[in-house]
């Protein structure tokens, strides 16, 4: 995994609803070798995935609210993540969250 800066975009692979419309935000944390592709982390508003688990951290557009990541690290292509989310900002207390569901995925 080829490092880059973590920041947010817009995964139009990731929809809403039964109807397909709309995309959800991920934390792009890293590139594919062959840079065809992000390593990303959805966020959530929901604290469970089915039976799973997500991660609470605080929400990007106002750290004073809660959202979540999902616990795994996805590989979409650059395609479905082409919109840069600029006003979305990590809160520097989640680094360490963010860390361990990167290690989880890079131990398997």
């Amino acid at each position: 995994m080829k490092n880059l800066d973590w920041h947010f975009r817009k995964n139009t692979k990731r929809k809403i609803g039964k109807k397909n419309s709309g995309s959800h935000p991920s934390l792009v944390v890293g590139e594919t070798d062959d840079g065809s592709a992000y390593y990303n982390i959805g966020l959530t508003k929901s604290s469970k995935r089915g039976h799973h688990k997500n991660i609470k951290i605080h929400n990007p557009q106002n750290w004073k609210e809660e959202s979540y990541l999902r616990d795994d690290l996805k590989v979409d292509s650059k395609e479905y993540l082409s919109k840069i989310l600029k006003d979305y900002k990590l809160c520097p207390e989640d680094i360490e969250k963010i860390w361990m569901i990167i290690n989880k995925k890079n131990s398997h």
